[in-house]
């Protein structure tokens, strides 16, 4: 199994050997432009048990150097907010009780490359992307941030 996907049902006719399973793992690495494409993926019902977008975690989390590249997204003030708001959920829940410090290292590196001098500046800070409060309020209440 390549992924652990919980609603992926292996059978025989659809089963990946073992040896190229631990290949794609070892070898997957998704560049930028490919978050942004699957981010691009996750539709209004989000990242919810039964969505294309627990789909999309479950592929994104199979570059085991994705964290950073989760970080970068959502401070790129140039991808769509959606994206950047995804990003930021997955990134803060693969932090788990490690989400309040993550967080504010998130806020912090915002700030520090924001433009807010720019004359014509269409892109938002990231705790003003639509949705970002929620995650703020499940930090602030539980200590950690829960997709499924």
């Amino acid at each position: 199994m390549t992924t652990p996907h919980p609603d992926v049902f292996w059978t025989k006719q659809n089963w990946i050997p073992e040896q190229v399973s631990t290949t794609v793992r070892e070898r997957c690495r998704w560049t930028a432009i490919d978050i942004a494409a699957l981010l691009d993926e996750v539709d209004e019902t989000g990242i919810t048990r039964g969505s294309i977008g627990q789909t999309v975690f479950h592929v994104l989390a199979l570059d085991q150097d994705l964290q950073p590249k989760l970080f970068k997204a959502a401070l790129d003030r140039a991808l769509p907010d959606s994206n950047r708001f995804w990003a930021a959920a997955i990134f803060l829940y693969l932090a788990g009780e490690d989400a309040p410090g993550v967080l504010d290292d998130l806020f912090e590196a915002d700030r520090a490359s924001g433009n807010e001098e720019a004359l014509f500046s269409i892109s938002h800070r990231l705790e003003d992307v639509e949705g970002f409060q929620h995650l703020i309020q499940s930090i602030a209440e539980f200590g950690y941030v829960s997709l499924f």
